[in-house]
């Protein structure tokens, strides 16, 4: 199976967009970790912290522990990876 690169495009409003979304979920998680809520952050691989499989191993770790909340939660099935979010 041959896959299909997709060219990135960047515009101001989808830039906003972004922001506005970065935002908001920055601040529902200091909300969440204000009211003690269990959160389990898990180490970026978009932002190069760690790579697929660890990131993958702290999301199973984290579930095994019973976090109530996984943020950027790393999950794979064989070619299939993605994020939570």
């Amino acid at each position: 199976m041959a896959l299909e690169l997709i060219e990135e495009t960047t515009t101001a409003r989808g830039e906003l967009l972004a922001r506005k979304g970065d935002d908001r979920e920055r601040a529902y998680l200091e909300a969440l970790i204000a009211r003690g809520v269990d959160v389990a952050m898990v180490p970026s691989v978009a932002n190069g912290e760690v790579e697929q499989a660890d990131a993958v191993a702290h999301t199973v770790d984290a579930m095994r522990m019973g976090a109530a909340v996984i943020y950027q939660a790393a999950l794979e099935d064989g070619h299939w990876r993605g994020f939570a979010d």
